[in-house]
């Protein structure tokens, strides 16, 4: 039996990532948010308790079923790979990428992480996770994910001011049951 993204959001639970929860107190220039690779919305739907607007951002169609639940207007949501968003300039005030970045191709990771610069307004905050080097998954799924090393997210990063940064290696339980050491780098910017 294979695992889909729809399993994955069925037993990820609705709590928010601890990662946005930390990088809400940082946000002061406003409440326009983006959520790249939104998954269930889980994210998106606390950042619309919490009072923003949101563009959610997600290339799984399937997840289409966790949306008849939010009537909000201040929301809306695009079925596009976050490659192919069509980033707007001086837009936002928060960026959240939980764990979606590292599913885009490296080579992309230039071009993205400019195009969340510049569709940050000034002072806004860009949240995100990559996986380290040594993460287990660098075995199994080399060619589909992506890793980097602390000096390449550096590089990557270079045009912000740099907030917070950790660095967790860890064994955790992927969402498919499988074992994995987990090495994680996790990053709150502002431009």
């Amino acid at each position: 039996m294979s695992y889909t993204w729809v399993d994955y959001y069925k037993n990820r639970g609705t709590k928010p990532r601890s990662e946005l929860r930390e990088a809400l107190p940082y946000i002061t220039t406003g409440t326009n948010a983006l959520d790249l690779g939104c998954g269930a919305f889980v994210e998106s739907r606390y950042m619309l308790e919490k009072g923003f607007s949101v563009v959610a951002v997600d290339p799984e169609i399937s997840l289409s079923l966790y949306l008849d639940d939010i009537t909000n207007d201040n929301f809306t949501f695009e079925c596009v790979p976050v490659q192919n968003f069509d980033f707007p300039k001086n837009e936002f005030d928060f960026v959240c990428a939980n764990y979606s970045l590292p599913f885009v191709t490296k080579r992309k990771h230039r071009f993205i992480f400019d195009s969340i610069y510049e569709s940050l307004r000034p002072g806004g905050i860009f949240a995100f996770q990559l996986f380290g080097k040594y993460d287990q998954r660098n075995v199994w799924w080399r060619n589909s994910l992506c890793f980097h090393s602390e000096d390449e997210i550096m590089e990557l990063i270079s045009k912000f001011e740099l907030v917070d940064f950790d660095e967790a290696q860890h064994f955790t339980k992927l969402a498919g049951g499988k074992q994995n050491f987990s090495h994680v780098y996790r990053v709150i910017v502002k431009k």
